[in-house]
């Protein structure tokens, strides 16, 4: 009985998802969102703010949004070919073998998994079509800390599904420049366009599009 009166309050309070209207925001970022907005904003009156910006100002509220919450520069949104070759470089030959070894494992485990799918029928002029996305975005997290394989495991699927582009948006060092880490995975997993951004922004610029960066109108993974 007890167990399952620790269940249910676990359920209740610590299993819950809570909304954003109810999570306590930390001072600091409370702080920061005063200074890029000039009044304080609740998380979703915030990313509301973002979003509309970027569906109305593209490239430009893009990074300004991006260079306001990370504090560094973004002098491009676009990674060029030129700097993902020169991040094999930077990038040890071992780590390198090891993300084309678990590619290869990904891409290997995804192919069995879309073996077994749904797949398309009709009958009597019923049925359904079962097919890929056009265009898929990957947002690739983290600046300090850096995690290659969640570019893999984003990217492979949507390759082995036959999405015809990729593209992935990540935010910059303190040296305005993607990891070289991750532009070698992302590299491995075949995807075709890399832009610089951060946060909601970004997730904007892949829904939207924007001038430069010109990403997704729709298809977000």
């Amino acid at each position: 009985m007890r167990i399952v009166l620790g269940a249910d309050e676990a359920q209740r309070s610590l299993l819950r998802r809570r909304p954003l209207t109810e999570m306590d925001v930390p001072p600091h970022i409370r702080e920061r969102t005063r200074a890029v907005f000039g009044q304080e904003l609740s998380p979703a009156e915030a990313v509301g703010r973002i979003i509309c910006d970027v569906r109305a100002e593209g490239d430009a509220a893009l990074k300004r949004y991006s260079e306001a919450f990370d504090g560094v520069p973004y002098p491009s949104l676009a990674v060029s070919p030129e700097e993902v070759k020169a991040a094999y470089e930077q990038v040890e030959p071992k780590v390198a073998a090891a993300l084309r070894f678990a590619a290869e494992r990904i891409r290997l485990f995804h192919e069995m998994q879309y073996d077994r799918t749904m797949s398309s029928f009709t009958k009597n002029g019923l049925g359904m079509r079962v097919r890929p996305l056009q265009r898929v975005g990957v947002y690739a997290l983290g600046t300090d800390a850096v995690y290659p394989s969640s570019i893999l495991m984003t990217a492979l699927p949507a390759k082995v599904a036959c999405v015809e582009e990729i593209c992935m948006i990540s935010p910059v060092d303190r040296a305005g420049r993607v990891s070289p880490l991750k532009l070698v995975a992302a590299d491995i997993a075949g995807i075709d366009s890399i832009f610089c951004g951060s946060g909601a922004q970004a997730i904007a610029a892949l829904a939207f599009g924007t001038d430069e960066a010109s990403l997704l109108e729709e298809d977000l993974l």
